[in-house]
């Protein structure tokens, strides 16, 4: 993932200053060498070209906004993400650490919804002792009060199985990888999301 971002801001980078630059044509170009090389044959290196052979190149400076500054905002970012100014602290800078993907588009504490599906085979004793096991650990691995007070939605899905939607509020995201590494380990869990 890190080269990704460091790719993507190059990428970004070069677009940035190639609005900037000006590049010159073929011709200013086959005229400044022949005036290179004519130095390099006349021994007289100390001697200026003659303005004959030279096409003015003329410079010009873009004004991004009505303030007249010289450069956008949206370049200053591009460059200090280059620079690494927005990276994550080098101990977590990975995407297989737990919790940074939700850290990132959560605001904590937040109300978070968990989904579970269980096969229950269609009986209702299973399905309720089901029910019970997953409030029980969505309420041990969160900041609720009042298991009967959680708001749960049970659905059938299929004959066999029964999926399970419970909010729950949670302070941060090692909370929710907790409440699903042991919603994992329920015998009738088939899949959690």
């Amino acid at each position: 993932m890190t080269r990704r971002l460091v790719a993507l801001c190059f990428t970004l980078l070069i677009s940035a200053i190639s609005s900037f630059v000006v590049i010159p044509s073929s011709r200013q170009v086959a005229v400044g060498f022949q005036q290179w090389n004519s130095a390099l044959n006349d021994d007289s290196m100390n001697d200026e070209p003659s303005n004959e052979d030279c096409e003015t190149i003329k410079t010009k400076t873009v004004k991004i906004n009505a303030k007249g500054d010289d450069v956008s905002d949206r370049f200053k970012y591009k460059v200090n993400a280059l620079m690494g100014v927005f990276d994550p602290p080098a101990e977590v800078d990975n995407e297989r650490e737990n919790g940074n993907i939700l850290a990132a588009m959560l605001k904590f504490p937040v109300q978070y919804s968990f989904n579970v599906v269980g096969k229950t085979e269609g009986d209702e004793t299973k399905r309720d002792v089901f029910v019970d096991q997953v409030k029980s650990i969505v309420l041990d691995g969160s900041s609720e009060l009042d298991k009967e007070g959680m708001a749960c939605v049970i659905t059938p899905r299929g004959k066999k199985f029964t999926k399970i939607t419970i909010e729950a509020q949670v302070e941060s995201p090692a909370m929710i990888t907790n409440i699903y590494e042991e919603l994992e380990q329920l015998d009738m869990s088939v899949m959690q999301f």
